[in-house]
C-alpha cells in the first residue's frame, strides 16, 4: 500500500445530504437556545424566592435575630430596616416582642421573660423563654 492511495470508504466519512445537515444544524441550534432560556428562566424564579420573605420594621424599630437573638437598630427614629422574615423579627430597642425571642437578657446576664430590657440596657439581646 502505497502513501498515495485513497483510503476505503467508510461511514464516518460518508457524505451528509445538505438537507439533512442544514435539518441537524437548526435542531442542535433550537435546543442550545430552548437550553438557555430554560436556565434564565429558573435562576430568576430561583433568585426571586428568596425576595419574597424580606420585609421592612415601621420607622425607628429594631430587627432581632430570632436565631441568636441580636438585636440592629437604625441610627434614627425616621429609618425603616429590611429583615428575613423566615429568621428575623421587628422588635423596640428597650424591649423584646417577637414571639420567638420574647425574654430580654439584662446587664447582669439575668432573663426578664417581660420582655423589657431595663433602665440603661435599651439595646439588650433577646432570647426564647426557658422551657
Amino acid at each position: 500500500m502505497s502513501y498515495l492511495e485513497p483510503l476505503p470508504p467508510s461511514i464516518a466519512f460518508e457524505r451528509v445530504k445538505p438537507g439533512r445537515f442544514n435539518f441537524l444544524v437548526v435542531t442542535c441550534i433550537i435546543l442550545v437556545l430552548l437550553s438557555i432560556v430554560a436556565g434564565l428562566i429558573a435562576y430568576a424564579v430561583l433568585r426571586n424566592r428568596s425576595a419574597v420573605n424580606i420585609t421592612r420594621c415601621e420607622p425607628g424599630l429594631c430587627v432581632v435575630n430570632t436565631n441568636t437573638g441580636v438585636k440592629r437598630c437604625p441610627s434614627s427614629d425616621t429609618e425603616r430596616l429590611t429583615y428575613s422574615s423566615l429568621s428575623e423579627d421587628c422588635t423596640s430597642s428597650n424591649y423584646c416582642q417577637s414571639q420567638k425571642v420574647p425574654c430580654a437578657v439584662l446587664a447582669g446576664g439575668t432573663l426578664n421573660c417581660g420582655g423589657n430590657c431595663g433602665v440603661g440596657n435599651n439595646t439588650c439581646n433577646c432570647q426564647k423563654a426557658p422551657t
